[in-house]
């Protein structure tokens, strides 16, 4: 039932931070350009705090995005907080007109700008706005999380020589199957040249060398993203405060595997799984039928093998619950 989850260990005691080193030493945080790739990312308490707070308003169908916020040291990244971008619901009303939802719509962006004013003079008196490391999506397993315009944010951050992490939270799952699911990615090596050197061709020249590039830069071998290990930090202050707090005993998971919500929640799996294969066949289908195609491999650009990745994620998932429903019919038919 948790294939797929990620383990989140609390970290170990941390050494103080050396400020000299990282502040005139060529490889600390403030002068170096080529960044290691990170082996660990330390949640800290308020990032976590904000992290569920930001959740709160997702849905099935609406995605929180935002920035991460942090530093990275040598090879651990610190995350310090997340940042939310600021959006607006459009409801439809049948009864508006054109124009009455237009100006409603223009009144609603003119307040949400007056608040992210307000919210960027805090971040900026603060100087947190300078710390951005990485993007956050909070959604569910239905949802891509791997979108061309996230994508397209981490090359800028890793354009500008600052850590590039990917930070994902499913809140569903989490209150579903009673264990938390938060992961984290960087962008590999290999496909940042692949990137590179896609972006030099357009059009018919830009297919047929898709092939060459991702068999030059080893995209297809490394992949497009690499998982890191995540851990929350706890220090001894918030230990001595959680010695007060009674937890919430862990749910049963024959409860959870047996429950309504469970079944829906696989019934929209599966149909997700459903429209992203559809949609994977369509885009290789097309690929495939282009002419004067010859022989050039299918499913090289990066947007599909992450489609790919997601779609491989959700049958593991979607596996692991079918797995779990039948040990427990076939328990339930032993007894």
């Amino acid at each position: 039932m948790y294939a797929g989850f990620p383990r989140l260990n609390v970290t170990e005691a941390q050494e103080a931070v050396d400020l000299d080193f990282e502040l005139a030493n060529e490889k600390g945080c403030v002068k170096a350009t080529e960044l290691l790739v990170p082996k660990v990312v330390n949640l800290s308490f308020p990032a976590v705090c904000a992290l569920l707070y930001n959740a709160r308003t997702a849905t099935s169908s609406r995605n929180i995005f935002g920035s991460v916020i942090g530093l990275q040291l040598q090879d651990v990244v610190e995350v310090t907080d997340v940042k939310i971008n600021p959006s607006i619901d459009i409801e439809e009303d049948d009864r508006m007109t054109e124009e009455e939802r237009m100006e409603r719509v223009r009144k609603e962006r003119k307040l949400l700008d007056v608040d992210k004013a307000i919210f960027e003079n805090m971040y900026n008196q603060e100087n947190l706005d300078t710390n951005v490391i990485g993007q956050f999506v909070i959604s569910s397993a239905r949802f891509n999380p791997f979108s061309t315009r996230t994508m397209r944010k981490l090359q800028e951050l890793h354009r500008e020589s600052l850590p590039a992490i990917l930070l994902t939270y499913d809140p569903f799952r989490t209150g579903l199957l009673g264990r938390p699911h938060i992961r984290a990615y960087t962008p590999t090596a290999a496909y940042y040249k692949y990137d590179s050197l896609v972006s030099t061709e357009r059009g018919y020249q830009r297919r047929r060398s898709l092939a060459q590039y991702a068999k030059e830069s080893g995209v297809t071998k490394e992949g497009v993203l690499h998982e890191i290990p995540v851990k929350l930090e706890v220090d001894a202050f918030h230990r001595l405060n959680l010695m007060n707090l009674q937890p919430t005993s862990i749910g049963d998971s024959f409860k959870a595997i047996q429950s309504m919500a469970v079944s829906n929640y696989m019934e929209a799996l599966l149909s997700s799984i459903r429209n992203n294969t559809d949609q994977l066949k369509q885009k290789l289908d097309y690929e495939g039928n282009i002419k004067d195609n010859g022989n050039v491999p299918v499913g090289q650009d990066a947007e599909t093998m992450l489609l790919m990745k997601h779609v491989r994620d959700q049958t593991d998932h979607l596996d692991a619950l079918c797995d779990s429903t039948l040990l427990y019919s076939s328990m339930l038919r032993d007894l």
